[in-house]
């Protein structure tokens, strides 16, 4: 609609100019500019998110498939960071590893995880909005954005200092959601 109404409203300003008798004022630079980004910038910037909202209706929701000895202990929504990129989804705690799973209206949808046998350091960062956790191993970082504030450093590190069950009742005291029944119907 836009790319529509961009020429008339440009065609009925040189009508008005003309319709004044005098000649036109050479445009300043910066009038040169602010049209250039009016009728340039911003439309391919609507365009773009028009296309990634729209793409998202016809791609397949992102799911989490648990491998058969993972238990799934809780989730909430969350954040995840992947370079200048904030998506939207949510963080599954399961017994063998931390996964993110985003909303299919993001411009990346893979999937990400980070076993807890991998993570050597937690960061977390405490605010008024919520917590940025960091996941550190060897390799790589994950970062992700909570809307929990009672988490401390100190509970994941509890849960990357322990094994087995011991490490499903550190996770379980993190006070996550439940499990929903059908996050527990997708195991592979």
């Amino acid at each position: 609609m836009f790319a529509i109404l961009a020429p008339i409203l440009t065609i009925g300003a040189w009508f008005l100019m003309a319709a004044t008798l005098e000649p036109p004022k050479p445009l300043s630079l910066g009038m040169k500019i602010g049209l250039s980004l009016l009728f340039g910038v911003v439309p391919a910037a609507l365009i773009a998110l028009f296309w990634t909202m729209a793409r998202g209706l016809f791609i397949p929701k992102p799911e989490l498939l648990l491998q058969s000895h993972e238990v799934l202990v809780g989730h909430t929504a969350a954040n995840h960071r992947i370079g200048a990129e904030m998506r939207g989804g949510r963080i599954f705690v399961t017994s063998h590893a931390l996964h993110f799973v985003p909303h299919r209206f993001n411009v990346q949808v893979d999937t990400a995880s980070m076993p807890w046998d991998q993570v050597r350091l937690v960061d977390l960062i405490q605010s008024n909005m919520g917590s940025k956790l960091t996941l550190h191993s060897a390799e790589t970082e994950m970062d992700i954005n909570l809307n929990a504030r009672s988490l401390t450093p100190q509970d994941f590190q509890a849960v990357i200092a322990c094994q087995g069950q011991e490490r499903l009742a550190a996770l379980k005291a993190l006070r996550f959601a439940a499990p929903e029944p059908e996050q527990k119907q997708m195991r592979a």
